[in-house]
């Protein structure tokens, strides 16, 4: 598997990617890479890593898929956070024509090593 993961491109990131091995941000496509091959094998720490993003600023989680588990998670985690599920077309659509103008009406301020959208 690391073989694998070490031939694919990564692209730059767009935004900051919290790492669930060491719930630090990733910086560069080597990390992402690193990371990847460590989150294979290594426990998640899916408490700090929630922790972080909220540290840093998350106030909104999306889950897309059915269930509901992560959200559950987070809820437990950051019962303050606005909490989001897409578990259909439906709610696929519905989501896209809210979050649609998030971006576009605010500059979105990311981490200091990440570029703003």
């Amino acid at each position: 598997m690391a073989r694998e993961i070490a031939a694919a491109t990564v692209h730059p990131l767009q935004v900051p990617l919290i790492a669930n091995v060491t719930a630090q941000p990733l910086v560069d496509d080597e990390d992402i890479q690193r990371e990847m091959v460590a989150q294979i094998v290594a426990p998640v720490r899916w408490i700090a890593s929630v922790e972080r993003m909220v540290a840093d600023g998350v106030t909104t989680f999306v889950e897309f898929g059915p269930g509901k588990v992560l959200i559950g998670l987070i809820k437990r985690i950051a019962p303050q956070a606005r909490l989001i599920s897409v578990s259909s077309v439906a709610d696929a659509r519905a989501f896209a024509a809210e979050s649609s103008g998030w971006c576009s009406t605010s500059r979105s301020r990311w981490l200091p090593a990440h570029h703003a959208v």
